[in-house]
């Protein structure tokens, strides 16, 4: 069959080069705390890590969707040190996928399911939102984070095409539990031991300060809840990846696998109950209950999730001497002094401003350019800190819309796919218990953007479209 696309020997020796690009970004920043000589293999062995990794997923149509999962809990840190560049390899991996397959085949892949379809509607309505955002000012940020917003439409059908299958389902999913487990290692060992070779930043978005070596030290850095290795990233953030892999666990263990296979599952569990704990977050707390209570509905998780919620309640007990407890006690009894840390002020800010204008919203900067300007206060105002009403108030009616109806259909799909023709089984049950977490956790930050939230639409995706009929086919 002709291609459309070069195929992979082509396009690998085409990206060969553009894949050094991210990698040469780190010259800048490590140059002011290394030598010259170890920023170049430093940079070496980063390029050949990137190329070594495009090479390896470029050899089957699943692999991309491993790179793609193993990498959402780095993505922060990516984009801490490397700014826009971060994208670059999302970008990459995806085109690797896509040059398997003929142009008349990528309309089929992109749209081969509802929720795929549904979840381009929701995308494409937040143009508006860009639109609007003119108004107060011309900011190339604006069109940049769109475009990031955009890639995740085409993650979706990277990784859906790849959890079709049992055996590839198990690889992407455990990608992303060793990958967060390894980065919440890291966190563990720079926030309580000092051992780290990343420079610690205040903010992942500021790059100036970053890049002119000004290391800042302060109460923020030296804070008593756990996050991200280096400040890399935010709090609730670091909680939510932690959250999401521990409600994937259980669909290990339901299953039938070696015994080594499942041993290894318990330290991740350790590592990750400790972290999400130690990181104060109140919103992770009541999303984790909330989808463990989703999987105990299921007889045959419940039966395997007694084991788990003994080691959680282990976990609990001898955090408790690090101070863990205490903390989250304490996060809990000053929500009635701080108004939710200051998500009360927002939330009603995000209201009514929604309701100033119902149907369209006020653009995607709007709640931040008018929270200042009212001189409201509250510890960040660039968001609601809340996804529904983030939507509404930037997008309107329009925007909400579509979006309710997407996680609706997402929700259906993992309750009413009979198993019987379901090739996910009791995966299905799993990734409803993490999409229900989410969408709890949604309630107290805006995280509808956040990768970990788009692999379970994935999921949701290739459930549904396993039950159509519709054939790939690479080129050999």
């Amino acid at each position: 069959m002709k291609s459309y696309i070069p195929q992979l020997p082509r396009i690998t020796l085409a990206v060969m080069t553009i894949c050094l690009m991210p990698i040469v970004g780190l010259v800048i920043p490590l140059v002011s705390y290394v030598t010259p000589i170890t920023t170049i293999i430093l940079v070496l062995i980063g390029s050949c890590l990137c190329l070594g990794l495009i090479i390896w997923a470029s050899r089957a149509t699943w692999r991309p969707a491993i790179v793609l999962a193993a990498v959402i809990p780095f993505q922060g840190m990516l984009v801490a040190y490397l700014g826009f560049f971060a994208n670059l390899f999302t970008l990459l991996v995806i085109l690797v996928f896509f040059a398997n397959f003929p142009a008349s085949q990528l309309s089929v892949i992109l749209f081969a399911s509802r929720v795929q379809k549904l979840s381009f509607v929701f995308i494409a309505t937040l143009s508006i939102g860009i639109v609007l955002s003119l108004q107060y000012t011309f900011d190339v940020d604006i069109f940049i984070n769109y475009g990031q917003n955009l890639i995740l439409f085409f993650v979706v059908a990277v990784i859906a095409s790849a959890l079709k299958k049992t055996r590839h389902l198990r690889l992407v999913i455990g990608s992303f539990l060793i990958s967060t487990a390894i980065y919440y290692l890291m966190s563990i060992a720079d926030f309580y031991f000092g051992i780290s070779f990343l420079p610690h930043i205040a903010n992942p978005q500021d790059m100036e300060a970053f890049i002119k070596g000004e290391i800042i030290q302060d109460a923020y850095i030296n804070n008593y809840r756990l996050r991200g290795v280096a400040n890399t990233l935010p709090i609730n953030r670091f909680a939510l990846l932690g959250v999401i892999s521990l409600l994937f666990i259980p669909g290990y263990l339901s299953e039938k696998s070696p015994s080594w296979y499942k041993s290894i599952l318990w330290p991740i569990a350790i590592i990750l109950s400790f972290g999400v704990l130690a990181s104060g977050s109140r919103a992770a707390v009541f999303g984790l209950i909330a989808g463990l209570l989703v999987l105990l509905t299921n007889r045959e998780l419940r039966l395997k999730m007694a084991p788990f919620l003994i080691v959680s309640v282990v976990i609990g007990s001898i955090s408790s001497i690090y101070g863990v407890s205490e903390l989250l006690i304490n996060r809990f009894s000053a929500d009635e002094l701080s108004g939710g840390s200051g998500r009360f002020t927002t939330w009603s800010f995000g209201l009514e401003l929604f309701l100033s204008s119902p149907l369209i919203g006020v653009g995607v900067n709007g709640f931040a350019n008018q929270f200042i300007a009212r001189g409201l206060d509250a510890p960040s105002a660039a968001a609601a800190h809340n996804s529904y009403i983030d939507i509404l108030s930037s997008g309107g009616i329009v925007a909400g819309i579509p979006f309710l109806v997407l996680i609706s259909h997402v929700i259906s799909v993992f309750l009413y796919t009979p198993s019987a023709i379901s090739t996910l089984g009791i995966w299905r049950h799993v990734f409803l218990a993490g999409f229900v977490a989410i969408l709890v956790i949604c309630i107290f930050n805006s995280y509808h953007y956040e990768r970990v939230f788009w692999l379970i639409i994935a999921a949701a995706a290739a459930l549904e479209s396993s039950n159509h009929i519709w054939v790939m086919e690479p080129f050999h």
